[in-house]
């Protein structure tokens, strides 16, 4: 009785997975066994065992299916496939065939892509694949990526879905063919990575990019196939059913595989960042960083994994195209291609974002570049400016005969322009003083004795009123736009401080030029604001803007760049870029040290600000020795009583309480800073403050109608002082949540939780990363009250928020995967908490230590996650491991 064909083929597939595991030696007699005299079965194994020893067969799963294939194959066209017509075959991979269609019910006609899986004997496990797979395209919309259209099963009960018909050819193909430039190649380089960026931040890894996957059409369209291998990092996201299959680990194209993927380990995004680096290398040059002569298993780990390809611009032959690529192009591929996975781009984002570098003539990221690197890209962009600056010298060339008269001249004229930036550094600091008297007036927070009878409110319109009386007046004017955008800031209303501090930047640059020290003042005002308003990117780039204007105008010591470093180091805590946080804020303090008296409060503030980035990192003791160390400063520089020193104590009890387990030391150190900032100021928001922080304590320690009590006290002062919708209500409130939760109280705590995530979508929107804090809180609140299904939901918008706003491998998103695990745990849904809390620790560990608190909260999860399923030796592990250390 003949065998079926589809059933064959599976049998080929099965014995040569088996058969790649055996070393060469032993295959020979294994076949022999297992084939059990069937020449044409061994026949067909061996085929496969030799394309597997080529470099274009090498686990690949499409190879695999095409060679098992090519014997059974037949005509197919005239089928139908659901409402759709086959007009002929695009393809064969490991699951299915691709076929050309076009629907043919008569409601429409469209050409489309049918996939369709093979028949097989026993097909559950490529059902759950194939599954996945639909899954995967179902959860990504981008105009980069082949939409899905339809799906369902044929007659034959062989399941399949409808994909959008990309009429294209492979990129480098399209780019070849049209001998596109460098520019051109990296514009549609760019729609590629603007693809797996979309996948990345809906956590999905493709895992097979090459330039066959990536199609232009005739239009310049560029479209993202085939997620076949794809990978969800959050299997929570997909189906709770998807496979995880030895065969997975063959599933690539090697010449475009990654290290850490040849070797078999866990993947992240950064393997698709090495593959688009392979792409990017082939663009560039049109050859692959390396080529396989056979393709075996020793040879992929030889070069892959160890081999460091050659520059792009040493293996070209065109001079023109050499100098070209030498230097940032060089610098940016080789950046992608880095063996160790943590090495590479963080995101592909940051990859295509130093590109973009590239093309506007500015330095590159990749490229460690010296100051001769930066002044040689400063004077391309530049040219013109820099052409009349080289006439200019060389007409003083010509002049060498008066050589010293004129370096007489340039004496007195260097002293002069000594004067003149002191006389302009004290009429800044005047100004400052002007502008600090004028916000202090508005400031409800400022410790000021006696409260003024008028509202901040009413002076802020008084000023806005004002301004337009100064018309005549650009720089008073600006200056007053700055003034009215510091208070809107207090009053937390940032679109009215962004407008104002927009329009005095553009008074200030026409009237006193580009690079003026109030330029840089203003600017670095207004990256403030677009960090409070979640715009991360554009506030980095305006601090460096204004770091740059003062470290220019007044030398990389001065004190002024102090403070554009801090919040630069402010700003990287939120892209998860701790050691440059640290370094930075570092740097500050340096430079405050070095040129400020030691009983300084801006020395404090450096100590304080350094001290924070020491705590992402872990490095808890070195952060709460600089703390203490600000305390006496500000003592030394105030007096024992205080008040910077009393608000820095509250941050000593917190490392006191959280790197410790000292509740006693803790709640001393509250009190004394209570105490202190209560005889002060009386009621006031920084009274409320230290009021918060005491009650969260005695909430901790059970003492929960004394917590209620002050927290409710305190949150009194600050609807006082603010009003009910500012964010700081918000901020506070989280300490009654906190408190009603531990009491167990948890509707009370659902009720204020839901109150304050009012607060801040109408503080700052739904797309902010403090909406998606506090949707976390709601989350383990309805985790608390057993509603576990609303929790996950809450989780999971709270994690996509993040996504969006950060991509998918900040560090914040590891602990918030690990409270998703957690609910999931206390579902008893015990395999997916664990899939989860493996994505948790992968990320958390690419950023910290084990000891990092973040790290310990992590594994208390855990501890409690196996107690729960009774397994008490595992919780006690985890439980030794989430200790204080």
């Amino acid at each position: 009785m003949p065998v079926h064909n589809a059933a064959l083929r599976f049998e080929i597939e099965a014995i040569f997975d088996d058969a790649i595991e055996l070393p060469p030696s032993e295959r020979g007699h294994w076949l022999a066994t297992r084939c059990a005299g069937d020449r044409r079965l061994r026949a067909e194994v061996e085929a496969l065992i030799a394309t597997h020893e080529r470099a274009e067969g090498w686990m690949s799963d499409v190879n695999v299916a095409a060679v098992a294939a090519a014997a059974f194959k037949n005509a197919e066209s005239g089928r139908r496939i659901g409402a759709y017509r086959v007009l002929g075959e695009l393809g064969r991979g490991g699951m299915g065939v691709v076929y050309l269609a076009e629907r043919h019910d008569g409601q429409y006609k469209q050409r489309v892509a049918v996939k369709l899986l093979h028949a097989n004997p026993d097909a559950a496990d490529l059902r759950r694949r194939f599954f996945a797979e639909q899954q995967i395209l179902a959860s990504l919309k981008h105009r980069g990526i082949a939409a899905l259209l339809d799906g369902g099963i044929t007659d034959g009960d062989l399941p399949y879905f409808v994909m959008e018909y990309v009429d294209g050819v492979p990129l480098t193909k399209y780019c070849d063919q049209r001998k596109l430039g460098i520019d051109a190649r990296l514009r549609l380089f760019h729609g590629v990575c603007a693809a797996v960026h979309h996948a990345h931040q809906n956590l999905i890894i493709h895992r097979d990019i090459k330039p066959g996957n990536i199609l232009v059409s005739p239009d310049g369209s560029v479209k993202l196939l085939d997620f076949g291998i794809a990978k969800l990092l959050d299997p929570a996201l997909g189906s709770a059913d998807q496979p995880r299959t030895r065969t997975e680990l063959r599933a690539m194209t090697p010449e475009y595989a990654s290290p850490e993927q040849i070797r078999g380990e866990p993947l992240t995004t950064a393997s698709d960042v090495y593959a688009l680096g392979v792409v990017l290398y082939e663009l560039l040059c049109e050859r692959r960083p390396y080529y396989l002569e056979r393709g075996s298993p020793h040879e992929l780990a030889q070069v892959v994994c160890s081999r460091v390809p050659e520059r792009p611009s040493a293996v070209v032959s065109d001079e023109r195209l050499r100098n070209t690529l030498s230097g940032d192009l060089d610098a940016i591929v080789m950046m992608a291609l880095r063996k160790d996975a943590a090495g590479r781009y963080g995101s592909v984002d940051l990859l295509w974002e130093d590109l973009q570098r590239y093309l506007d003539g500015l330095p590159v990221h990749a490229h460690r570049g010296s100051k001769v690197y930066r002044t040689r890209k400063f004077l391309f962009r530049h040219r013109v400016e820099s052409t009349a600056t080289a006439l200019v010298v060389l007409s003083l060339a010509i002049g060498a005969g008066v050589a010293v008269r004129q370096a007489t001249l340039a004496s007195r004229e260097r002293d002069r322009a000594q004067r003149a930036l002191a006389e302009a550094e004290q009429s800044i600091k005047q100004s400052e003083s002007v502008t600090g008297f004028l916000v202090g007036l508005f400031d409800a927070t400022a410790p000021v004795p006696g409260a003024a009878t008028v509202t901040a409110q009413e002076l802020v319109r008084r000023g806005v009123k004002q301004v337009d009386a100064f018309r005549g007046q650009p720089l008073v004017q600006a200056r007053m736009l700055e003034t009215m955008a510091r208070v809107h800031m207090m009053m937390a209303k940032f679109p009215d401080a962004r407008a104002e501090l927009e329009r005095s930047l553009a008074l200030q640059s026409a009237q006193l030029g580009p690079r003026h020290l109030e330029v840089a003042r203003t600017l670095l005002y207004l990256g403030e604001v677009m960090r409070r308003i979640g715009q991360y990117r554009e506030a980095d780039s305006l601090t460096r803007r204004a770091l740059d204007i003062r470290t220019t105008t007044l030398g990389a010591q001065h004190p002024a760049n102090a403070e554009a470093l801090m919040q630069l180091a402010a700003i990287a805590l939120y892209f998860s870029e701790f050691n440059g946080a640290e370094k930075m804020s570092r740097r500050a303090l340096e430079i405050r040290r070095t040129s400020l008296p030691p009983s300084d409060l801006l020395l404090g503030e450096a100590l304080a600000t350094h001290a924070a980035a020491l705590r992402r990192l872990g490095r808890d003791g070195e952060a709460e020795a600089e703390l203490r160390e600000a305390v006496a400063v500000d003592r030394a520089a105030a007096g024992p009583q205080s008040l910077d020193a009393a608000n820095i104590q509250l941050r000593v009890a917190e490392i006191v309480l959280e790197a410790r387990g000292d509740t006693a030391q803790a709640e001393s150190l509250m009190r004394s800073s209570l105490a202190i900032t209560r005889a002060a100021l009386g009621d006031h928001p920084r009274t409320s403050w230290a009021m918060r922080d005491l009650a969260d304590l005695l909430s901790l320690r059970g003492q929960y109608r004394e917590a209620t009590q002050l927290a409710l006290a305190g949150l009194e002062i600050q609807r006082r002082t603010f009003g009910p919708q500012h964010p700081n209500i918000a901020a506070y409130s989280n300490v009654l949540v906190d408190v009603n939760v531990r009491a167990g109280h948890l509707a009370e705590a659902e009720r204020v939780q839901r109150e304050l995530i009012a607060i801040v979508e109408h503080s700052f929107g739904q797309n902010h990363t403090s909406y998606a804090g506090v949707l976390g809180d709601l989350s383990d609140i309805l985790m608390a009250r057993g509603r576990y299904d609303e929790a996950i939901a809450a989780r999971r918008r709270s994690l996509e928020i993040r996504r969006r706003i950060f991509g998918g491998e900040s560090s914040i998103q590891g602990l918030d995967v690990s409270r998703l695990a957690r609910i999931y745990a206390r579902k008893r849904e015990f395999s997916t908490a664990d899939s989860l809390f493996r994505v948790a620790l992968a990320n958390q560990r690419r950023y910290v230590s084990d000891t990092h608190p973040d790290l310990r909260r992590t594994f208390g999860f855990m501890s409690e996650r196996y107690r729960l399923e009774g397994k008490l030796e595992e919780a006690e592990q985890y439980a030794r491991l989430a200790a204080p250390i």
